[in-house]
């Protein structure tokens, strides 16, 4: 299997190679189900001995609270609040997913 790299190293100073887990994404406009899905498919992978860490866009500790606010306020253009989600993401990734 190849292996990419983009924009860099992605992961400064994190050897992919021991990364064990998965990253399982599901995106859905709101109210389609995707919290029910997400239900059924936590519970099913935990009924099955796999460990799971439910996280969601605006929940981290940098981030979070400002981007709602961001959001509510419509304040931000398109560009900002892609930077102010990836950073979200970004904060996420490194202090609650690995």
């Amino acid at each position: 299997m190849a292996r990419f790299n983009f924009f860099g190293e992605g992961l400064p100073e994190i050897d992919l190679e021991e990364l064990k887990g998965k990253l399982i994404v599901l995106e859905g406009t709101d109210g389609v189900g995707r919290s029910t899905h997400i239900g059924l498919l936590k519970e099913w992978l935990e009924n099955h001995g796999h460990a799971v860490l439910d996280t969601g866009m605006t929940r981290s500790a940098l981030a979070g609270k400002r981007l709602k606010q961001a959001k509510a306020g419509n304040t931000l253009g398109g560009i900002t609040m892609s930077l102010f989600y990836a950073t979200d993401f970004a904060d996420r990734l490194e202090n609650e997913i690995i």
